[in-house]
């Protein structure tokens, strides 16, 4: 009898579920359509009719299963509310709600990725940037969440931020991960005041960035003649990431690859066929400031003789010992001979004698540009 009646009751619950789907309605409530979002993360809160689950895709792709029950499962109205948690792709992001049975479309909204070091630009016209931390998004979330509050009094301790990884678990995903997010201190750098977004960063990025590493900052960059591009314009988050990496310093790419976003000439398509293919790129240079106008870490020889260390009295040349310095270099007289006044340390490899001739001439026209008679 028991099970006639829990089996009653199942049949029933599902034909009142399905009654329910017949008419399934969707509403997306953070963040709003066509938004621009400077994050690659993004955790989408939608609401949709108790006990119907829609079909979600992103880019065609079925993502269904990443969909989360909001703590809060249901709302006085019959909705329940469910999270989405996302990694968008850099430009464009479709998403689309479905119905399962019918395949009807419930639901579509654009979100635009545009990281904020991008200097990309979003040609929709209707497309507004997202600001998450704004009073109207945060009294949305505020049934289920509670956000930090304001202090009654001024304390001595550092700001913290120890609500905000509740929602942010991810900033602690990488292996390498920035100081104040390891220690909770998002405050540090982010303002807990609404102008006109919550936890904006207080400072330009360059600002932000030496209120700890001003140290650094005077004795390595600012004392050196010269300054790497993204350097001297103030934006350090061309290469570093600011909570967490893959990678020591949290550097955005494999070093060489990071390089070559804007040196692409010297190797960056990846075929270079250089002796020097493998090594990376701060073996020689500074990433930063030097007094070197290419950013050297040593004079030109030293640095070569740091790996080349038998040339400096070994034989060199074709035709013996062939010096390495010269306060005068004939084919240049304004510059001094040095290894690069023969080598260049970027080019291809020579397939007969295994080293870096600077050009494509014969060995024989390559010396007559300085033993002409």
């Amino acid at each position: 009898m028991f099970r006639i009646i829990t089996a009653t009751a199942a049949i029933l619950l599902a034909l009142a579920s399905s009654a329910l789907c017949q008419a399934p309605v969707v509403e997306l409530i953070l963040p709003f359509d066509k938004a621009i979002i400077s994050s690659p993360g993004i955790n989408i809160l939608f609401k949709n009719t108790f006990g119907c689950t829609p079909k979600i895709t992103l880019n065609d792709e079925d993502i269904t299963s990443s969909v989360l029950e909001a703590p809060c499962d249901k709302d006085e109205a019959g909705f329940s509310y469910r999270h989405l948690k996302l990694l968008l792709n850099e430009g464009s992001n479709n998403i689309v709600w479905t119905d399962p049975e019918t395949e009807k479309r419930l639901l579509a909204a654009t979100l635009y990725h545009v990281p904020s070091h991008s200097s990309k630009m979003v040609r929709d016209p209707e497309a507004k940037e997202f600001l998450f931390h704004v009073s109207d998004f945060e009294f949305k979330c505020s049934r289920c969440h509670e956000y930090l509050e304001k202090s009654s009094c001024a304390t001595s301790s550092e700001p913290v931020g120890g609500g905000c990884m509740e929602c942010h678990k991810a900033l602690k995903d990488g292996p390498v991960t920035h100081k104040p997010v390891d220690d909770g201190i998002c405050l540090v750098c982010h303002d807990n005041t609404f102008a006109p977004n919550r936890f904006e960063v207080k400072a330009q990025q360059a600002e932000l960035c030496r209120r700890c590493h001003e140290e650094y900052m005077v004795t390595n960059i600012e004392n050196q003649r010269f300054l790497h591009g993204p350097v001297a314009v103030g934006r350090c988050l061309d290469c570093h990431s600011v909570h967490y990496g893959e990678r020591k310093l949290i550097v955005t790419d494999d070093l060489r690859q990071l390089c070559f976003e804007c040196h692409r000439p010297f190797g960056g398509d990846g075929d270079d066929d250089s002796l020097h293919t493998e090594e990376p790129c701060d073996s020689c240079h500074t990433p930063h400031a030097s007094d070197s106008a290419r950013f050297l870490n040593n004079d030109v020889n030293a640095l070569c003789l740091g790996c080349h260390d038998t040339i400096s009295f070994g034989e060199h040349a074709a035709m013996g010992e062939h010096t390495i310095s010269a306060p005068v270099n004939p084919e240049n007289p304004a510059r001094p001979l040095t290894c690069i006044s023969c080598h260049t340390a970027h080019g291809e490899k020579d397939i007969v004698y295994k080293y870096i001739f600077d050009g494509v001439e014969s060995t024989n026209n390559f010396c007559n540009r300085c033993h002409a008679e």
